[in-house]
C-alpha cells in the first residue's frame, strides 16, 4: 500500500507485536524514510487473582462459560477485564519494535500520563 501511493516519507501509527513491524517492513520495502510511532497497549486485567492479558485467556474463559463453569454475572465481569482500558493488545510479545522507534517513544499504557511526559522530555532533549 506504501509503495502504491505518491509519498516523499511515511508516518506509521501502530502498536500490535505484528502489525507495527509489518508497517515498518513496507517502509522499508518502499525505501522511504519513515517516522514510526507506536501507540501504547492497554494495561493488564485481573480476574480471580489471575493477570488476564492474552488471546488465550479470552478463549479459555469463553470455553469454561460455554461449558457452564462459568456463569453469567462472571462472564461478565472477566468481559470488563480482558480490555481494561483503551490501547492496543497488552500482550506486546516485541516491545522495542526492532529499535526502530524515536528514542523515548517506547510504548508506555495507553491511559498513562506517563506517556506524554517521556514523549515531551525525547523532543526537548532529543
Amino acid at each position: 500500500m506504501i509503495r502504491a501511493q505518491p509519498m516523499d516519507a511515511v508516518v506509521v501509527i501502530g502498536g500490535c507485536d505484528k502489525t507495527l513491524p509489518a508497517q515498518i517492513m513496507a517502509a522499508v520495502s518502499a525505501d522511504l524514510p519513515t517516522v514510526v510511532i507506536p501507540v501504547g497497549p492497554m494495561v493488564v486485567g485481573h480476574h480471580k487473582g489471575e493477570v488476564l492479558g492474552a488471546c488465550t485467556d479470552c478463549r479459555r474463559l469463553w470455553g469454561k462459560y460455554r461449558a457452564g463453569e462459568i456463569d453469567d454475572v462472571e462472564i461478565e465481569a472477566v468481559n470488563g477485564r480482558l480490555a481494561p482500558s483503551v490501547g492496543t493488545c497488552m500482550v506486546m510479545g516485541n516491545r522495542e519494535h526492532h529499535g526502530l522507534h524515536h528514542r523515548g517513544a517506547r510504548p508506555v499504557a495507553a491511559d498513562e500520563c506517563l506517556r506524554f511526559r517521556r514523549r515531551m522530555r525525547a523532543v526537548s532533549f532529543g
